[in-house]
């Protein structure tokens, strides 16, 4: 689910249909590996978006300069 923000009335979802084996898939890495500290598939998920999201806005980022010495 994605949420869609309005003004003023709250967040209202978006659901997003997942691949069976791709659900699947995290909910292995999810109950093999507790140590990573996800609780669920859709924290999971979470986590993974917001990851896709700083790496895009890293690429997008322009490159910093650095003075010749």
């Amino acid at each position: 689910m994605l949420a869609k923000a309005k003004k003023r009335k709250g967040i209202e979802w978006e659901r997003v249909p997942q691949p069976a084996d791709l659900v699947a898939e995290a909910a292995d890495i999810v109950k093999q590996h507790p140590g990573l500290g996800y609780t669920s598939v859709p924290e999971f998920y979470r986590v993974a978006v917001r990851e896709k999201i700083e790496r895009i806005k890293v690429a997008k980022a322009p490159p910093v300069e650095v003075p010749a010495e």
